[in-house]
C-alpha cells in the first residue's frame, strides 16, 4: 500500500471529523476552517498523483454524492461541495488503499437495538462500555413495560463516553410533550449531545395498556410533534439541538418525518422498503434502518431463529399490509413465513452474509444500521463479528442477560 495514499486517507477522516458530518454540524464557517486546515497541512501532496488520481474519481463517482445533499441544505452550498469533496477523497484512498485498511469509515453497521431491560444494572453498564470498545456509534432503548426510557438513557450515557444513546423508539402515549421536550433537552445538555430523540406511536394494544384511547397515528404524532416543538423548557441549551427521528414504515409516516423531523427509523422491513423510504424522505434526512439479525452458519438455524423472533410482528396487521406492499403477501406470510419471507427481513448467517445485508440497505439509501439481534443468549457472536472496530478481543462475547 502506498504510504503517501494512507496519509490523505488518514487526513481525510479527520477532515471528515472537522466537518461533522453525521448530523452534528458546527458553524459553517468554523467546520469549513477546521476541515481546510487538516487538509492543507504539509504532509499531503495536493500536486501529486493522489490528488489526480481522486479527481478523476471524483468525476466518475458523482452519482454517490447523494448522501451528502443534506450539506448543501444544512450548511450552505460552499460547505456542502467541500464536504463532498472531502468525502469522496476518503472513500477513493479506501478502494485504492485495499484490504490493508482494515476498516471503513463509514460501517456497514453503526448501532444496536436492544432490549435491555432483561439486564441488572452492573450488566447493562458493562454492556455499554463493550459496544463503546467494540466501535458502535450508538445504542437505542426501547420504551415498553420494563425501564423508563429517558432515565435508561442517562444512565448509559453517564456509562460510557462516545457512545451515542437513543430513545427506540419513546412511545408519544408514555408522557406528554412537554416531559418529553424536558428530557430530550436535559439529556443532550448533561451529556455532551450524545444523545437523540426517538418517538413512535407504537401500536393500538400498547397505547390502550397505558389507559389511553387511540387516536389515528399520524394525526396523533403530527401532534404531538408540535407540542414538542412549542414546550418552554427553561433549562440551559445544549450546544446542538437534540436530533428527533419517528418510527415511519408508512409512507405517510415517512412524509411527516421529511416535513418535521430530522429523519426516520424503520423496522422490519425490505431493503426496498429503504429505498422508497429515502425517495420520500429526500436527500436531507436520516434514515435510520434497524436489521434484525441472527449470527449462525447453518441456513436451516437462521431462518428458525428469522421466524421465531418476527413471529410477534407478524400479528399485527399494520406489518402485515407494510409487508405485502413490497411482494411479502399472505402466501409468504402464512405459516411462520416463507424462506423468501424471512430472508428479505432478517439477515442470518456469517459476518459476511450480514454485513452484505446491510450494505444492501446502504445502498439503497439508509443513513445508518442498527442491528437488533434474534439471539436472545448472552453469549450471542453478532456484535462481536459486526463490530465496526474489530480488535484483538472484538470475538469475545459481550455482556448481557442477567
Amino acid at each position: 500500500m502506498n504510504d503517501r495514499r494512507f496519509v490523505a486517507n488518514a487526513s481525510a477522516s479527520q477532515a471528515i471529523n472537522a466537518l461533522g458530518i453525521d448530523r452534528q454540524i458546527r458553524q459553517p464557517a468554523q467546520c469549513l476552517h477546521d476541515a481546510r486546515a487538516v487538509l492543507e497541512q504539509p504532509r499531503i501532496d495536493h500536486d501529486g498523483a493522489i490528488l489526480t488520481d481522486d479527481e478523476r474519481a471524483i468525476a466518475e463517482a458523482g452519482q454517490q454524492l447523494d448522501s451528502l445533499r443534506h450539506l448543501l441544505q444544512l450548511t450552505g452550498d460552499r460547505l456542502g461541495e467541500f464536504a463532498a469533496r472531502v468525502l469522496m477523497l476518503e472513500r477513493t484512498s479506501l478502494r485504492n488503499a485495499g484490504p490493508l485498511m482494515g476498516e471503513h469509515t463509514m460501517p456497514d453497521v453503526a448501532g444496536v437495538l436492544s432490549y435491555t431491560d432483561i439486564m441488572t444494572s452492573p450488566r447493562l453498564a458493562d454492556y455499554a462500555r463493550r459496544l463503546e470498545e467494540l466501535g458502535y456509534q450508538e445504542l437505542w432503548v426501547p420504551d415498553l413495560m420494563g425501564r423508563e426510557t429517558f432515565v435508561t438513557a442517562g444512565f448509559l450515557l453517564a456509562n460510557t463516553t462516545r457512545l451515542r444513546v437513543a430513545s427506540g423508539i419513546a412511545s408519544v402515549y408514555g408522557r406528554d410533550a412537554l416531559s418529553t421536550a424536558q428530557a430530550a433537552r436535559t439529556l443532550s445538555e448533561l451529556h455532551g449531545n450524545r444523545f437523540s430523540l426517538g418517538l413512535g406511536v407504537t401500536h393500538r394494544d400498547l397505547a390502550e395498556m397505558r389507559g389511553h384511547e387511540w387516536v389515528p397515528a399520524l394525526a396523533k404524532m403530527r401532534s404531538y410533534l408540535e407540542d414538542v416543538a412549542a414546550a418552554e423548557v427553561r433549562s440551559p441549551q445544549p450546544s446542538q439541538p437534540t436530533p428527533i427521528y419517528i418510527a415511519a414504515n408508512g409512507f405517510k409516516m415517512l412524509e411527516l418525518a421529511a416535513r418535521a423531523t430530522d429523519g426516520a427509523n424503520t423496522f422490519i422491513m425490505p431493503s426496498e422498503h429503504t429505498r422508497r423510504a429515502r425517495e420520500i424522505l429526500g436527500p436531507d434526512k436520516a434514515l435510520n434502518v434497524v436489521l434484525p439479525s441472527f449470527f449462525c452458519d447453518d441456513a436451516a438455524q437462521g431462518r428458525a431463529a428469522a421466524r421465531n423472533g418476527l413471529s410477534i410482528y407478524m400479528q399485527h396487521p399494520v406489518y402485515q399490509q407494510q409487508w405485502a406492499q413490497f411482494g411479502l403477501g399472505a402466501d409468504d406470510q402464512s405459516n411462520g413465513g416463507s424462506d423468501r419471507f424471512v430472508d428479505a427481513l432478517v439477515a442470518w448467517g456469517d459476518e459476511a452474509a450480514i454485513r452484505k445485508r446491510a450494505r444492501e440497505h446502504l445502498d439503497a439509501g439508509a443513513t445508518r444500521i442498527l442491528v437488533f439481534d434474534f439471539n436472545p443468549r448472552p453469549d450471542s457472536e453478532l456484535l462481536p463479528a459486526v463490530a465496526p472496530t474489530r480488535g484483538p478481543a472484538s470475538h469475545a462475547s459481550i455482556p448481557g442477560g442477567r
